[in-house]
């Protein structure tokens, strides 16, 4: 549990996020109450076998991530805050 909270707290505080903890975070694909759902920030990243063009979010002290689509469907009814917040990905 320790190595998410510090995840949640780098991508919080500094707006980042490491690109090795990236591939970690579990894709969220449904959810019965999206107005639960935190939105920290946008992400765009380009791995070797992967891109990364969604955002981060936040349930239930869980951190998740969603792909565009996601992001633009949800955001209609989920009252999404800091959709321009962009967070950066280091090595």
């Amino acid at each position: 549990m320790l190595e998410w909270e510090s995840i949640l707290r780098n991508v919080r505080r500094l707006g980042t996020v490491r690109h090795i903890e990236l591939r970690k975070i579990p894709q969220l694909k449904t959810c019965n109450n999206w107005q639960a759902v935190e939105f920290l920030g946008r992400v765009r990243h380009t791995l070797p076998h992967a891109v990364y063009d969604g955002g981060l979010v936040l349930l239930d002290d869980r951190i998740y991530y969603i792909n565009a689509k996601q992001i633009e469907v949800v955001s209609h009814f989920a009252r999404f805050r800091n959709l321009g917040r962009i967070i950066s990905v280091v090595p």
